[in-house]
């Protein structure tokens, strides 16, 4: 692992365990083992850093959930699968994605990056609805961006609840939600 790289990780961690304010750049060097002068050498800022954490992040696992899940034959099968490549992502990398979960409001993401981030994610996103579009499935007479925030608020909600551990549920209860957010968006 780079120093980068270790600079990064600890600050994940420190900053789920003990917040942004607590998380000093002085604290990150000790528990990295890094040099603050090297830190600052990668990262200009604080913010700076923060933003390069929640950048690399949501692009992990962007790429890992919705840019390289293939389509499948079967439209439910693809929507499935992908609401459940999301649920395993968020188990095997919980503190990622609390992090992401809780500062993706954050002013102190810089603003760039977070309309980056949502433009990769509005087109891997709207590549399942444009599928689901070309095959009529797509309930009429609701826009396409009302569409989306139902989908994003029940897929992140029902993932955010069930990695906190809020709502315990069987792989049959899994499917059923699953099937009760595609009746919401198709016919």
């Amino acid at each position: 692992m780079s120093k980068r790289e270790k600079v990064l990780d600890t600050a994940v961690k420190m900053i789920i365990e003990n917040g942004i304010q607590n998380t000093s750049m002085g604290k990150i060097s000790k528990n990295s083992g890094v040099a603050v002068g090297t830190i600052y050498h990668y990262f200009e800022s604080k913010e700076d850093l923060i933003t390069e954490i929640y950048r690399n992040l949501k692009i992990k696992m962007l790429e890992r959930v919705i840019e390289n899940s293939q389509p499948m034959d079967d439209l439910y099968d693809y929507f499935n699968n992908s609401i459940k490549l999301l649920i395993k992502y968020a188990e095997e990398n919980p503190i990622e994605f609390e992090f992401m979960e809780r500062h993706h409001m954050s002013p102190v993401i810089n603003t760039k990056v977070k309309e980056e981030i949502g433009n990769r994610y509005k087109k891997g996103i709207e590549k399942i609805f444009k599928m689901l579009d070309e095959e009529g499935l797509l309930k009429e007479d609701i826009s396409l961006e009302l569409m989306i925030q139902y989908f994003q608020s029940s897929v992140m909600g029902l993932v955010r609840s069930y990695i906190n551990g809020e709502i315990k549920m069987t792989e049959k209860e899994v499917e059923q939600l699953i099937q009760m957010i595609w009746d919401g968006i198709t016919k």
